[in-house]
């Protein structure tokens, strides 16, 4: 009995000290920016442990640096999947799924996501996120309503771009907007 209980943990230690030498490798091939050994390297582990979130997470964080936006959808659709995962890694994943869905092109699935973290430890991010792509889809009254969110909530002065947000909007013909736009700021020169 123990001898098999030190064998038993003399092989534990040894398969933990391989899983760290070989994550001390994967970020050694990012450092060089060989992301496709990286991504070898980083399968293989993920492979021998199912149970780590984080190495899965960093998974589809390359696939979607790397361009591969449907792997990197479907790595963070399997964690989310998971029945073991914390509320507060869940979160993170559901933010990076909104990434990677607006790398692939599909908003509307990335407004979903973000929507489903917009009260969670994560607000401010997905926030920003929130704005961007109102702003890439032109949805001008969408954005200035995230902007003044963000304001509020950071207690900052966003006056330049919500200047540019209400000249959008008046150039798409709602003149209560400019009369909005030059009450901020009179001499700028998109108002004047």
């Amino acid at each position: 009995g123990w001898i098999t209980s030190r064998w038993d943990k003399l092989q534990h230690s040894s398969q933990e000290n391989q899983e760290s030498k070989s994550l001390e490798r994967v970020v050694v091939f990012l450092a060089k920016e060989d992301k496709d050994q990286a991504l070898k390297l980083l399968l293989k582990l993920i492979r021998g442990n199912t149970l780590s979130l984080n190495l899965q997470q960093a998974l589809g964080i390359i696939y979607r640096s790397e361009g591969f936006f449907d792997k990197a959808i479907a790595v963070h659709v399997s964690l989310l999947a998971r029945e073991d995962i914390a509320e507060e890694m869940r979160d993170e994943v559901i933010f990076e799924l909104a990434k990677d869905y607006i790398c692939a092109g599909i908003f509307d699935r990335a407004r979903s996501s973000l929507a489903l973290i917009e009260n969670s430890n994560l607000r401010s991010q997905a926030l920003e996120l929130q704005l961007k792509l109102s702003q890439r889809l032109r949805l001008w009254k969408e954005s200035l309503y995230f902007l003044e969110l963000i304001e509020n909530e950071k207690k900052i002065d966003m006056a330049m771009l919500k200047v540019h947000l209400l000249c959008e909007l008046a150039t798409e013909g709602d003149p209560g907007a400019l009369v909005r736009a030059k009450k901020i700021d009179p001499e700028h020169i998109r108002v004047l």
